[in-house]
């Protein structure tokens, strides 16, 4: 909170600041400082604001206390605790008031979202690579990356971030492209507050000459229908079964954005699997409609000459939904 301009009295503590305040633990602390240090701002004054005196100041907020904070559409649908408040309640019949209460329903029409799983162990080497060299402050595509996964997990999270330059405005303004998941790990559409809290958070660390425009990715769902040929002395359902776990796991872990599809290495991971002496083909198809997304993508133009690879926007991410079913293969 910030209350108004400041004061017109002069500094009541010294402007110099201690590095040491800044740079070096202290123990008996029940916070934590900001990490990053500016050699070039030692000053401080109490310019920034001076609280109300004499007043009493109450502060209603609301936060949330479980780990799991996801919630599909449609499953909050029951209350554990209401508060009504009636005016004379001791004058009202109180069959009348009970059903009042009991007539209390939720449901959220739109998804709740706002945590992520963790990411897995390559992931983090990356970020924690890519965080090192941001020092908390945003010039390259993939500083802005960086400083979108740091986010405080008060204010959500974000799965997959993509941002890339706007060819088509005159000024130095980015398009970054985000996506979030539900509560069981499938992709899903970022909501406005996550993404007003993301733009805010950017803002203390992007360039003054930078605007940054927040946008949804698109999801294409997709999925895998492929032909191996399998040893005669290996059970064709045996085959089959670890085939599909194989793919699943293999894109158990969410792509990136824009990031592309390689068919190619769907024949490797099939022809690891025990009992597969070949793959004769590998046919990658979209899955829309109902519960999947009703993305227009097109996968025949998208494919490579050589079908080597799908390239994809980059505002796009492809998933696999449901491995289990959207992976269908035989066996000669």
């Amino acid at each position: 909170m910030q209350f108004g301009f400041g004061s017109e009295k002069d500094t009541t503590a010294d402007p110099l600041i201690d590095p040491a305040t800044t740079v070096l633990d202290f123990h008996a602390r029940d916070y934590v400082t900001d990490v990053s240090f500016d050699p070039a701002n030692l000053l401080g004054s109490d310019k920034l604001g001076i609280s109300p005196a004499n007043t009493k100041l109450r502060i209603a907020y609301r936060r949330n206390t479980v780990d799991t904070t996801n919630v599909s559409s449609g499953e909050l649908n029951s209350v554990s605790d209401s508060i009504f408040q009636f005016e004379n309640v001791t004058n009202l019949n109180s069959a009348h008031v009970n059903d009042v209460k009991e007539s209390l329903e939720v449901s959220n029409d739109n998804p709740i979202l706002g945590d992520v799983t963790l990411p897995t162990t390559d992931e983090l080497k990356i970020r924690i690579y890519d965080t090192f060299a941001s020092q908390n402050r945003a010039v390259t595509a993939q500083d802005y990356r960086s400083l979108s996964y740091k986010m405080p997990p008060n204010f959500g999270a974000v799965k997959r971030v993509n941002i890339y330059r706007d060819t088509d405005s005159f000024k130095r303004n980015l398009n970054m492209y985000v996506i979030s998941e539900d509560a069981n790990g499938k992709l899903e559409t970022t909501n406005t507050t996550i993404k007003q809290n993301l733009k805010t958070w950017l803002d203390h660390s992007r360039m003054v000459n930078d605007t940054i425009d927040i946008f949804d990715a698109k999801i294409v769902n997709v999925g895998i229908n492929f032909v191996v040929v399998g040893d005669l002395e290996s059970s064709k359902y045996q085959i089959i079964s670890d085939a599909i776990s194989s793919l699943a796991s293999s894109y158990f872990k969410k792509m990136e954005i824009g990031e592309p599809f390689f068919i190619t290495d769907v024949y490797s991971n099939l022809n690891k699997v025990p009992g597969v002496v070949d793959t004769v083909n590998v046919v990658v198809t979209q899955r829309s409609g109902g519960l999947y997304s009703t993305t227009a993508f097109d996968l025949e133009e998208a494919t490579s000459s050589d079908g080597r690879y799908i390239s994809v926007p980059q505002n796009v991410i492809i998933e696999i939904k449901y491995p289990m079913d959207d992976i269908v293969g035989s066996v000669k």
